[in-house]
């Protein structure tokens, strides 16, 4: 439930489209390289039991790995950044969108302070400034940002990950076993950051209320949007459009819908006389709608009785 704060984007995608670029092997050899700098964190981060391997236990030669690696990736995607232009807080996944995303490799094409000024990049509470050739990955439900471009052109190559495609009866619980520990850490993440780092920043704690929300955690997710207003420099007027929209709420004889607005504008600013009113007002509605449906259902029972 939120009032409208919108969250800006101002980039070009140049996407690879249909992956057919990536068939065809034009990006194999940027795949190789990843591959070499990962190293051994490529253990830790991605499906490794699913990776080839020769009967000694070693990798597969190159093109044996290359044909791996162009499996769990999702799509290819040229980000563009000229002056002006940004992304603002976002995630590329959330619970049970059914992406299977992981992890976004980045790899930064241009050179800062010659190519172009700002345009650093926010992964949740760190900020970066990549060299050209610099490569970095992270967690596609982590919330990140590219901060405006100040001049120039900035440009990343973007490998979106994903295990959508590794799906095997022999393998189902160990790929179910890693997308909950995935999730898990990103909800630890959150928390963190809305805590620690980035507790005044109203968009991640949206961010937040939505990931709470696709894991079918409402309640949770309603405080947390709670949360995100409180945060806000525009507290007392989000307060207002809750106001107005539970009051809409209530003319439209939607008392539930109505209870959650009032309850929301309490939630934000506990000491607004208007809104424990008014919340209280609804409760009590409501409260002799049941006791009236429940006294007509009991009547409706015992009628017949009284007949005998």
């Amino acid at each position: 439930m939120q009032a409208d704060q919108s969250f800006t984007v101002s980039r070009i995608n140049r996407f690879d489209s249909n992956g057919r670029l990536k068939e065809s092997g034009a990006f194999d050899w940027i795949y190789s390289r990843v591959l070499a700098q990962m190293g051994d964190l490529a253990d830790q981060l991605l499906p490794m039991k699913h990776f080839p391997s020769r009967t000694d236990g070693l990798p597969l030669e190159t093109d044996g790995q290359i044909e791996w690696f162009r499996k769990i990736v999702d799509f290819n995607l040229l980000h563009e950044f000229t002056t002006g232009r940004h992304f603002d807080w976002h995630v590329d996944t959330k619970p049970n969108d059914g992406s299977g995303r992981t992890w976004n490799i980045n790899v930064m094409l241009s050179a800062p302070r010659f190519d172009f000024t700002g345009g650093a990049l926010q992964i949740g509470g760190s900020r970066l400034q990549p060299e050209r050739g610099d490569l970095y990955i992270y967690s596609a439900a982590i919330p990140h940002r590219v901060e405006v471009v100040q001049s120039g052109q900035r440009y990343t190559l973007v490998i979106a990950l994903t295990e959508r495609r590794l799906g095997s009866p022999q393998g189902a619980s160990d790929l179910s076993l890693r997308r909950q520990l995935f999730w898990a850490h990103a909800t630890a993440s959150y928390q963190d950051l809305t805590s620690g780092a980035l507790s005044a920043d109203f968009k991640v704690h949206i961010l937040f209320g939505e990931h709470l929300e696709a894991e079918g955690d409402g309640k949770a997710a309603r405080l947390q949007y709670c949360r995100a207003y409180r945060a806000s420099r525009e507290a007392s007027a989000s307060v207002q459009a809750f106001l107005q929209k539970g009051v809409e709420a209530l003319q439209a004889a939607n008392l539930p819908l109505g209870e959650q607005y009032f309850e929301m504008a309490t939630c934000v600013q506990p000491e607004h006389n208007d809104a424990r009113e008014a919340l209280q007002y609804v409760r009590d509605a409501m409260h002799a709608a049941s006791s009236n449906m429940a006294q007509q259902h009991s009547g409706e029972e015992t009628h017949p009785r009284d007949e005998l």
